[in-house]
């Protein structure tokens, strides 16, 4: 018998199609994982905190699928504008 066929009640079944998960985009990977890490440090110092939105939140899947179908430098530039805030504030000392 082919690899991947099987028999049920003595049928031939057809090979079992597996379901595998999308690939990882490492660009949104890394950037979803910082953002989420931006906002835990957002709400860490006091001084910091803002009001949840698409830039501060804590939403890993949110942040990973837009950064899929945005432009690299609206990606970049939210990057920059976290950074920014996180240093102004004082929760960060340098970028």
């Amino acid at each position: 018998m082919g690899e991947g066929i099987s028999r049920i009640n003595g049928r031939m079944q057809p090979p079992r199609q597996e379901q595998l998960p999308p690939p990882v985009n490492a660009r949104c990977r890394d950037y979803a994982n910082r953002a989420v890490g931006d906002y835990k440090l957002m709400l860490s110092v006091p001084k910091c905190r803002v009001k949840s939105d698409g830039r501060w939140k804590d939403d890993y899947q949110s942040h990973y699928k837009w950064c899929l179908t945005a432009p690299r430098d609206a990606v970049i530039n939210e990057a920059k504008e976290r950074d920014k805030w996180l240093l102004k504030c004082g929760a960060r000392s340098s970028m």
